[in-house]
Formats: structure tokens, C-alpha cells, sequence
């Protein structure tokens, strides 16, 4: 008689495989560890026989047996070139704490149908998760942005400086103009068009911080630009 590892979804053992390899990729291994002896449990033998789950472990050499785990490092994780965490862009992280937070799923629903109880999703930011903990500083910057005061605050200064972008591109067309009514004197315009140009520069400047500012409380616009 088949018991329920043969006929249930293969979908979530997968994930949590591939998963466990880019772990391991991302820690120099290159043994697949499915046994007990790993943090998340063991993958049943049932479910590494399915064709599925043959597949796509192909070539890789798997630890199905051992009892030894090495701690994990503790350290953060962060994209490439980061500096300040109080300015750098915030995606990175908000794209690795969704694949985090997919990762909690598919090990609570294996620990479900591995044990027919249910089990709470439980997303790990800190410095004990194998690729690193999300920094502080940058949990306070995505924390911020529930913060209801603050982004009144935001938009207060998002609307103050595309007002004085509105303004300083409006005093450019008038050096503009003057310019060319000087041209038609046969005056020299020089100062005019230096005077337009800086207004035209000051405006894309605090156009540039107010698009800093939604991009900081996460608006999709400023995503997608």
C-alpha cells in the first residue's frame, strides 16, 4: 500500500530542495544535505524516489544520513557594494525577505503534511539565518514606513520640494525669455542662459530628493523607475 509521500503534491518538497541548494551553493557546499540532521528536518525516502524530485537533484551529492551539522555563520546579508545602510536601496532586501518569508511557508507546510498538525510559518531576519541577517538598520527603515506621523512628514516634504522644482523651472523659461528678448537687441544673453540652466539643474536636484523620499516609503512608482 502507497503511503501518502507517493501520491501528495510534489510541488512544496521541491521547493524546499531548491531551496536547500541555493543554501549550500551560497555557502561553498557542495553536499545537498535532506537528512536529520539539518535545521528544517529530513526529506522522506517516499519523496526522493518521485521522478520529480530525481530530476532535479540530478548530479548533486546528497547527505541523507549524517549527524553533524556545522553551525551557521553569523553574519548579515547584503547585496554587493553596500556602504550605508541608513541611504542604500532598500529592494534588495525586501526581494531576500519574500523569498524568506516563501521559504517559512514551504517549511511549514512540509512540517504539515509530515506531521498532520498545523504549523505557523516562522521567518527568520537574524544573523543565524544561513545567508545572513537582515541589518537593523535597514528593518528600522522598512519598519518606518508604517509609521503613520512619519509619512505625513514625507509627503509634506515630497510636496515642498516639487513645489520649489515647479518654481525653479518656471524662473528658467522667464531667464529664457529675457534671453532671447536680448538676442533681439543684439545684447549678450551669456548671463541669462547660465541663470536658466542652474534653475533647470536646481529643479531636476530636488526633483531627484523627492523621488528619494518615495522610493524610501516604497511606493511602486519609484520602484519601477
Amino acid at each position: 500500500m502507497e503511503s501518502r509521500y507517493e501520491t501528495c503534491p510534489i510541488e512544496p518538497w521541491c521547493a524546499e530542495i531548491a531551496t536547500r541548494m541555493h543554501e549550500a551553493h551560497a555557502s561553498g557546499s557542495t553536499v545537498l544535505s535532506l537528512g536529520p540532521a539539518h535545521p528544517r528536518g529530513f526529506i522522506p525516502n517516499q519523496i526522493l524516489r518521485r521522478p520529480a524530485v530525481k530530476e532535479l537533484i540530478g548530479t548533486w551529492t546528497v547527505d541523507v544520513d549524517s549527524g553533524i551539522v556545522a553551525a551557521y555563520p553569523n553574519y548579515i546579508w547584503a547585496p554587493p557594494g553596500i556602504i550605508d545602510f541608513g541611504t542604500c536601496d532598500l529592494v534588495p532586501f525586501e526581494q531576500e525577505i519574500e523569498v524568506r518569508v516563501y521559504e517559512a511557508e514551504v517549511e511549514a507546510y512540509n512540517k504539515s503534511v509530515a506531521t498532520g498538525l498545523k504549523h505557523v510559518p516562522v521567518v527568520d531576519l537574524t544573523n543565524n539565518h544561513p545567508r545572513g541577517g537582515i541589518p537593523d538598520m535597514v528593518m528600522r527603515r522598512l519598519d518606518r514606513r508604517r509609521n503613520k506621523k512619519w509619512r505625513q512628514e514625507a509627503e509634506a516634504e515630497i510636496s515642498r520640494l516639487e513645489g520649489e522644482a515647479n518654481q525653479a523651472e518656471a524662473f528658467a523659461k522667464t531667464q529664457d525669455e529675457r534671453a532671447r528678448g536680448l538676442e533681439d537687441s543684439q545684447r549678450d544673453p551669456t548671463n541669462l542662459r547660465a541663470s536658466a540652466q542652474e534653475l533647470r539643474e536646481r529643479a531636476e536636484l530636488l526633483r531627484a530628493q523627492a523621488r528619494g523620499y518615495r522610493k524610501e516609503m516604497g511606493l511602486a512608482e519609484s520602484i519601477a523607475a
